[in-house]
Order: C-alpha cells, then structure tokens, then sequence
C-alpha cells in the first residue's frame, strides 16, 4: 500500500508489483518517490538508498563496443551485433519508403515507428548491461575500463551516410551508462580511457598494427581478433598505457 496526499484528502492506493519490484523493495525504506502520469495510468517511482558490496576480486576487465561486434571482453567474451544491425537496415528501410509517400498520415506513424525503435534497443542495452557486470563479476574483476565515448559520431563519421546512421542510433552512451550504474551497485568501478589508436595498437607488444574489419594483424605478434584485441588494449588502460581516467559515477 501507498499513502498520498491529494486535493481530495489522504489515499491509500495498493500497488501493483512484479516480482522484480517485490525483491527490491524487500526490507528497504524509500528516500523518496514521484508519482507520474502516463497515458492514463498512474505511476510510481521510488528511490531506494544501499550500499553496495565491494567487489573482492582486483582484476580488470576492458570492455570495446562496436557496430559488428556489440561488446568485446577482455575477459575473452564476443556479443555480436548482427541481430541488432539487421533491426536497424529493416527500420531504415521501412522509414525510407514510409518518407517517399509523402501522405499526411506518415508523420504520425514515423513517430511510432521510431518510439518502438528506441524502446527496443534501450532494453537490448539493459540486457546487455547486465551480461557484461556479470562477466566482469564471474572473473573477480573489481575495474571495468571502456573508452570514452564523448563525440564519438564526429570522430567516426564517413563518406558513408547509411554507416553514419547506424552508428548514430547504436547508442553506445546509453549502454555505458546502463553498465557503469549495475556495476557501482556490485562494488565494481567504472573507469574511461582515452580511445586514441586503440583499435590499432597489440595488446601483446604495444606496437602500431593493421586493422581489416575483423582481423587485427601485428607485424611482431601475428594475427588476432580486432575487437577481443582492442578490448585488450582497453584493459591496460589504453594505447599508450596512461592510468585510466576514473568516471564520475564511479
């Protein structure tokens, strides 16, 4: 039950909990909490102060994100992106045709189209999120290290419009942020590396290589997988092995 005050006096409102919510509010005292109005059906949204356990492991676990690959692990995990890539063209595809009408009606349904879209990765980002605080957890890893990402449409734009768009609605942000807040809540730290040549450098001897799409080649050390070896390089706190820059929400 909730108690609200209102214009009409104090209520008392049961809550409709999923299993999830029950689990989280087991035990706990909200600090506060803001009722909401959406599409007719009222809301609540609570905050709920803990502390978390601090991670016991000492370990480092380089995280690198990408359009092929989704996230690659220092930890040797690879999530591919093609499920997610071919989401994106279908969309793309659906709104082109949609655009070349010209009804008045398409406004409207180009709208719905792209709310659906956004709903949908958000809650691939969750799950993602989740699978790599685990990973980094599994392996006692009590750092997480992914480059920062700021300004990351200018620095990797081309001469191809269609991967400009796709890369502009990956939202490689987002799911940072989703993995840095479930990993603070395991007493995991999240830190951010400069991104300079990571991608371009060996994890092994720290030289200069050559990247084609997914096959990172070091005249030294050999052949390795481009992505797993970047992630690598991000684990050592970047391509000239600087101390990581600690996030601010960590």
């Amino acid at each position: 039950m909730i108690s609200l005050t209102t214009t009409q006096g104090r209520l008392r409102i049961a809550l409709l909990l999923g299993e999830h919510q029950k689990k989280a509010l087991q035990r706990q005292d909200p600090s506060s909490a803001t009722v909401i109005n959406k599409s007719g059906v009222w809301y609540i949204h609570m905050v709920i102060d803990f502390e978390p356990t601090m991670c016991s492991g000492d370990g480092v676990m380089g995280i690198d994100l990408g359009i092929n690959t989704l996230a690659a692990t220092s930890t040797g995990l690879l999530i591919e992106g093609k499920t997610r890539r071919q989401f994106k063209e279908k969309r793309a595809k659906i709104r082109a045709s949609l655009q070349s009408k010209k009804k008045p009606s398409t406004k409207k349904v180009l709208k719905k189209i792209s709310e659906y879209e956004v709903r949908r990765i958000k809650h691939e980002n969750h799950i993602l999120s989740k699978q790599l605080v685990e990973e980094a957890k599994r392996h006692n890893c009590r750092t997480i290290r992914m480059e920062q990402l700021k300004g990351i449409q200018s620095r990797t734009k081309t001469w191809n419009k269609h991967r400009n768009q796709m890369t502009a609605g990956w939202s490689f942000h987002q799911l940072q942020s989703f993995v840095t807040y479930k990993a603070v809540a395991c007493g995991i730290c999240v830190e951010l590396i400069d991104p300079a040549y990571t991608s371009q450098t060996c994890h092994r001897c720290l030289k200069l290589g050559s990247r084609y799409g997914e096959r990172f080649t070091c005249a030294t050390c050999g052949d390795q997988h481009a992505d797993a070896n970047a992630s690598r390089v991000i684990a050592l706190g970047g391509a000239v092995c600087k101390p990581a820059r600690i996030s601010s929400a960590s």
